[in-house]
């Protein structure tokens, strides 16, 4: 009896185990084409960059992380029903409390982010990301057009 119980505990872990793992490996498949760095000038690395890393969103300037997002997600669904032209997708992570999304915009010239949030992430934002300014990703295999 003591085996049967023990074998369904087990079941029931692994069970339930399971989706979240499986969730968390989606969420990088999802993730991957946006990783990477994007910058307004990408041939100078103590200029203001945004970073996707996977598991932390960061905005550097001079060379030194300004803000850094944790518990990444994917936001695909940031504008409900009606997102703008070119939005591609977006990604939220959380800065002391306030929000920070990353949202990824492509066009004919590339992948492209700007940094939106709550205002003490705004306030501590570059000027080169103020105002949905966008940047560039530095990776030109990330900028071709899919397909």
């Amino acid at each position: 009896m003591k085996r049967l119980i023990y074998s369904a505990m087990l079941t029931l872990v692994g069970a339930t185990a399971s989706p979240a793992w499986a969730q968390g490996k989606t969420d990088m498949k999802l993730m991957q084409p946006y990783l990477g760095v994007l910058a307004p000038d990408c041939s100078n690395y103590v200029l203001p960059q945004l970073k996707n890393l996977g598991d932390s969103l960061v905005v550097q300037d001079a060379g030194k992380a300004v803000l850094t997002g944790r518990n990444v997600k994917p936001a695909p669904k940031h504008f409900g029903a009606t997102p703008p032209p070119e939005f591609e997708t977006a990604f939220t992570s959380d800065v002391a409390g306030e929000a920070m999304v990353f949202v990824y915009f492509r066009n004919a010239s590339g992948l492209f982010a700007a940094v939106e949030g709550g205002p003490k992430v705004m306030a501590a934002l570059p000027a080169a990301f103020n105002g949905g300014k966008r940047s560039r990703h530095c990776d030109p295999n990330r900028n071709a057009v899919p397909g």
